[in-house]
């Protein structure tokens, strides 16, 4: 009976893991029927429906270093205020923002996987919105951002970004010290307790020290959904 019970204790504590290790987060679109060969992976990148972190079947280098990476962000922002919203009635339904800001005008494209912190946008409101870096751009004006966050509403600091192991911000302008008190969870509002290294971040905090880079004890941290990936995290 009690090596039963070890044996199970054992188990579950893979299990648990498993689930961890391999897909901390929910998928935020099912998974290809097909495996995505490294070939093919430009055809899935040009989707901008889906933000995919797969690199398909390639065998991670042994000698691949993720914190040997050069210093940058892996997103960029605009701020503006909202003064038309139209929405796209497809499935999923696709929202686009018109912003008029300080350098100018811009639209966000906004679908069920942005996430927004604070309230729904309205006309009149001003908005932050957080695009990834990477992202192909159509080259027209006003430029269209598909927005992986929107921030709308009166918060002292956000950064949203990817942390390494030590919790530094890829652009190493943040570094992460978790408190007691920091409340942690998915951008659904469920509870997240798995690695948030090498994952996209939306941290909330008040003060942070002058130092380079700037240590902060958040108030919350959100973890943005993204595909499960097998080897190095690609942005």
């Amino acid at each position: 009976m009690k090596k039963l019970l070890v044996l199970a204790a054992s188990l579950m504590l893979l299990l648990a893991l498993a689930a961890c290790s391999n897909n901390p987060a929910p998928l935020i679109a099912p998974a290809p029927e097909e495996d995505i060969s490294v070939e093919t992976e430009d055809d899935y990148i040009q989707d901008l429906e889906y933000e995919y972190d797969y690199i398909g079947d390639m065998d991670p280098d042994p000698d691949f270093n993720l914190d040997s990476w050069p210093e940058m962000p892996v997103f960029g922002s605009w701020t503006g205020t909202v003064v038309e919203i139209n929405v796209e009635y497809v499935y999923p339904p696709t929202y686009f923002f018109s912003l008029e800001g300080d350098s100018g005008n811009a639209t966000f494209i906004a679908n069920f996987n942005t996430f927004t912190l604070g309230n729904t946008p309205e006309v009149g409101d001003t908005i932050t919105g957080f695009y990834l870096m990477d992202m192909p751009m159509a080259m027209i004006y006003p430029p269209q951002y598909n927005v992986s966050v929107i921030v709308n509403g009166e918060f002292t600091s956000i950064e949203v970004d990817r942390f390494d192991d030590e919790l530094v911000s890829y652009s190493g302008n943040l570094r992460l010290n978790i408190g007691d008190d920091t409340e942690i969870m998915l951008q659904d509002g469920e509870p997240f307790d798995c690695e948030l290294a090498h994952r996209k971040l939306v941290v909330v905090y008040d003060i942070a020290t002058r130092s380079i880079p700037a240590l902060t004890t958040p108030r919350q941290i959100i973890v943005l959904f993204e595909h499960a990936v097998t080897g190095p995290a690609f942005l």
